[in-house]
């Protein structure tokens, strides 16, 4: 198992090819700071866990949520773009 622990430093530049296991310390800041450190894992396999206070918890489920919508939305636009461009 590759694991890689860290906090927003090693968000971006780093360039694991194994990673199957990312767990992040600092909360991301943005929608961009999620898929950039989301991005470390690299199979599809591959866990990635946000180590999140309990008094931040609930609000933080609501920007994990917003941040899993719109990935899933990104996702499906990429797919048509393949699809139409095929």
């Amino acid at each position: 198992t590759n694991v890689m622990v860290a906090s927003d430093v090693l968000e971006e530049g780093i360039d694991i090819p194994e990673c199957n296991l990312v767990v992040k310390f600092d909360l991301p800041k943005n929608y961009r700071s999620y898929i950039q450190s989301k991005g470390r894992a690299r199979y599809r396999s591959s866990k990635y866990y946000i180590m999140v206070p309990r008094v931040r918890g609930g609000k933080f489920q609501e920007t994990y949520s917003c941040y899993q919508n719109t990935e899933g939305a990104v996702r499906n636009v990429s797919i048509n773009l393949v699809i139409i461009c095929t």
